[in-house]
């Protein structure tokens, strides 16, 4: 990972202990995911001497089994229980694209904020930013997610 790339280890980490501060600690990697993202998460993750949880995979496989109905009042549970088995002083999440699933029924920032009650969290959000406003997904799509006040600190290629 370049500094040139804009999410590089020592922004991540300077995120995360921005966050720190907050009432619910989460730092956000703003960025479409690719490679590199993937590749700044795993090296923050050891830097801070975890793994990184990839919710898409892990979050999956646990609701597959599950109906409809319970996914939904199943998933924080469900998502607590699969971040309690990560080691370590800070959760370092990826394919969180899971968590906008319409069928789901849940707010996925309130979700990584949840999380954040037990340790700070440093999470992929796979969508944009314009301003100090978060961004997920096209404007009428279902998946569609605005946030003007998100309480996350947010680390982009812009800066």
């Amino acid at each position: 990972m370049t500094r040139r790339e804009g999410y590089g280890l020592d922004r991540l980490l300077q995120a995360l202990e921005q966050a720190r501060s907050l009432y619910q600690p989460v730092a956000l990697l703003v960025a479409p995911r690719t490679k590199a993202t993937a590749a700044a998460l795993g090296e923050a993750a050891r830097a801070l001497d975890t793994r990184v949880l990839n919710l898409n995979l892990a979050l999956g496989a646990a609701l597959g089994p599950l109906s409809a109905q319970a996914r939904r009042l199943e998933l924080a549970r469900l998502l607590d229980d699969l971040a309690r088995e990560v080691p370590g002083q800070a959760l370092v999440l990826d394919g969180t694209e899971i968590l906008f699933e319409p069928s789901l029924g849940h707010d996925p920032l309130r979700l990584l904020q949840g999380l954040s009650r037990s340790r700070p969290v440093l999470a992929l959000w796979p969508g944009s930013r314009q301003g100090g406003v978060l961004l997920y997904g096209p404007t009428g799509h279902p998946e569609h997610r605005r946030y003007e006040s998100h309480g996350a600190i947010l680390v982009d290629p812009g800066g």
